[in-house]
């Protein structure tokens, strides 16, 4: 019953309807999973803080970097409306991925037919490749989805006068904006100007005009990129940042870009003859007869920029895995036509079969390492800040080896910068209501690093300089953070990171859990006896000297700032000497406690030097009021604390009845 007349319409909707919806579905669906849970890595910080800089200085910024401003203009914009969380952020990318994945099937049925259009279409939807892109709040995807629309309009304008109506400025304006996104948008753009001046050649009666229009189209690209082109042409000959890769060998270019292709940079490495097998099989296009058929170009648009990068590369190493994404949707183009031509025969039918079962179980099982193996998370830049302003005190200094680095803390601290600047730079103003945040150079680069620009994010330096502007910054402020991402590229030989732990007393070291193996360390300086005006001897163990701060004068006063400065008066100094720090109510009740061991300098004189160790206690909610706050010093002696007594310089007992000494007090607003 109902059998008849509607199976036939049926059958011919659901495919033609369903299938691209599905698609689409899918890999939404599979962009989606986890978009936003990780921190943005270093160069997702970059696109971050330039798209929250006004437009002006994001393109000046820009102009002084190795990246152009479109993108940044883009996220800039889309930000004001989605916000500037990571999941708004990242959004962007996956829309572009969704409709690459749209587009794909679109230019896949104009030259193959509905049905090699849906397999397209799912070859996008389940590239891993192309799902790690969707999710990095980077240029990439948006590249991607440039190169495809280029592509199409390509297609168009080959097919000769009659059909080219605007679209030669449509395809003026595409070409310029993938240059405004991405400069490796250069290694597809002569190939598709080549096709589109090849078809205007084999034109018999509008040649003339046909090659006016390609003509219109160049001229219009140039005019529209031509206010950057220098910027450009100075960045692509000189560029101003420190060399950081090494030119990769080629059968590790090749195997990395084959296997990135196929299955994503997620993949084991093995997996390489397996991606060949698949990158084969999207180059059966190629033996199609007839030079003007598109699928060839289709092939060449992903074969070409791979090449043209390795040879590149035998000058100025360009060659990353990522740098072969935005020409990726043609893999999947590709790819497609290829498993079509396969299966034309009964035998290729189960070759292709096979193909396209790897194809998918290999993407599926590429997706999962990459969303659940360590090596595949982001560095945590996040949770680094977080940590760091969790503990900022004022008079806390924040030292980026790799200076460029600092935009994880700049998209990521909750509150306000004292000041930002190169390190040599500063000029010694206390952290009060923020970090000072130093910016170190490069020790091991060319003279002309970031252009001798004093605006730019990179230059050159010397060790002297940069400690002497760590020294400065330590009279007036209390503590040094070194922030460690990159500083091996530059300070290889570790001349800086050797310099603090000679002259500084290291006082926490922390890992920055992802692939750059970052470090977040902290250092405390040795200050002489004569600092300390009223100093409290601890038996015969320690001498100290204190000073409360008000959480009134905090940024954010969710916190009683505690500086206690330490000398060691025991000639040996083996046994760790604890302390007790408590803010209490006016009726001796214990708000909050903190606990921990101290930090001492065992290489002087007894009671020759103190050593700084900062100390707080956090505030909660409903905090306010007036509360004392009290420290108590003792010795683990058979595991069992011994309380140290505290007794000032005339030998008296300073210690209140419950044997600890009052600091002071303070207000909680």
């Amino acid at each position: 019953m109902g059998a008849g007349p509607t199976s036939p319409l049926l059958a011919a909707w659901v495919p033609r309807a369903l299938l691209p919806l599905g698609a689409c579905a899918a890999s939404m669906a599979l962009r989606l999973h986890r978009l936003g849970a990780e921190s943005l890595w270093y160069d997702e910080t970059v696109s971050a803080y330039l798209a929250d800089l006004p437009i002006g200085a994001m393109i000046a910024h820009t102009s002084r970097d190795i990246h152009p401003p479109g993108y940044y203009l883009l996220l800039h914009l889309w930000a004001a409306l989605a916000g500037k969380g990571e999941f708004a952020l990242a959004f962007l990318s996956l829309a572009a991925g969704v409709l690459l994945v749209a587009l794909i099937h679109r230019l896949t049925r104009r030259l193959a037919g509905l049905r090699t259009a849906n397999l397209a279409a799912g070859i996008g939807a389940f590239s891993t490749y192309s799902i790690w892109y969707s999710q990095e709040v980077r240029m990439y995807t948006i590249a991607a989805l440039l190169m495809l629309a280029l592509f199409a309009v390509t297609l168009l304008l080959r097919e000769g006068p009659a059909r080219v109506g605007g679209w030669w400025a449509v395809w003026a304006a595409l070409s310029a904006l993938s240059l405004y996104t991405i400069y490796y948008s250069l290694f597809l753009l002569p190939l598709l100007s080549l096709s589109w001046l090849l078809a205007a050649l084999r034109e018999s009666a509008g040649r003339r005009q046909a090659l006016n229009t390609w003509l219109a189209g160049q001229v219009g690209s140039v005019l529209l990129y031509l206010p950057w082109l220098p910027i450009a042409i100075r960045q692509a000959l000189d560029p101003p940042v420190p060399p950081w890769r090494s030119a990769m060998p080629w059968f590790e270019s090749l195997t990395q870009g084959g296997t990135a292709l196929a299955f994503g940079e997620s993949a084991p490495a093995g997996w390489w003859p397996v991606a060949l097998a698949l990158i084969l099989c999207a180059c059966l296009p190629l033996l199609r007869s007839g030079a003007r058929h598109a699928t060839r170009w289709a092939v060449a648009a992903f074969l070409a920029p791979w090449a043209l990068m390795l040879l590149a590369s035998l000058l100025q190493p360009l060659f990353h895995p990522r740098y072969l994404f935005p020409f990726a949707a043609f893999f999947s183009v590709s790819l497609a036509l290829g498993l079509a031509r396969l299966a034309s025969t009964p035998v290729g039918r189960w070759i292709a079969l096979a193909l396209a079962a790897l194809y998918l179980s290999g993407n599926l099982w590429s997706a999962q390492r990459m969303w659940t193996l360590p090596e595949y998370r982001a560095d945590d830049l996040r949770g680094a800040v977080t940590r760091l302003a969790d503990r900022w005190l004022p008079g806390d200094v924040v030292l980026f080896q790799a200076g460029y680095t600092y935009t994880a803390l700049e998209h990521y601290w909750p509150g306000e910068v004292a000041w930002r600047g190169r390190a040599p730079d500063y000029a010694g103003a206390a952290a009060d209501t923020g970090p000072v945040v130093l910016m170190g150079g490069s020790l091991a680069s060319d003279a002309n690093l970031g252009w001798g620009d004093p605006r730019s994010d990179f230059y050159r330096t010397t060790r002297s300089a940069t400690t002497d502007g760590i020294t400065r910054a330590l009279v007036a402020n209390r503590r040094l953070w070194l922030f460690r991402l990159y500083d091996t590229v530059t300070d290889p030989g570790g001349e800086v990171r050797d310099w603090l732990a000679r002259s500084l007393v290291p006082l926490s070291d922390e890992p920055i859990s992802g692939p750059s193996y970052g470090r977040l360390q902290s250092y405390i300086p040795v200050g002489d006896a004569a600092d300390c005006p009223s100093p409290v001897d601890w038996g015969e163990r320690v001498r100290t000297c204190v000073e409360v701060g008000e959480p009134a004068g905090l940024s954010r006063p969710d916190r009683v700032p505690v500086y206690l400065s330490v000398a060691g008066l025991a000639a040996d100094p083996r046994e760790s000497v604890h302390y007790t720090l408590r803010l209490q109510a006016s009726d001796g009740e214990t708000v909050v406690q903190s606990d921990g061991a101290l930090i001492l300098h065992d290489g002087d004189e007894p009671g020759e030097h103190y050593v700084l160790n900062p100390l707080s206690l956090p505030l909660g909610p409903g905090s306010e009021g007036v509360y004392r706050v009290v420290l108590g010093l003792y010795v683990f002696r058979e595991g069992v604390p011994v309380p140290l007594a505290p007794v000032d310089a005339v030998g008296s007992e300073l210690a209140g009845p419950d044997g600890l000494l009052v600091l002071g007090e303070v207000s909680v607003p």
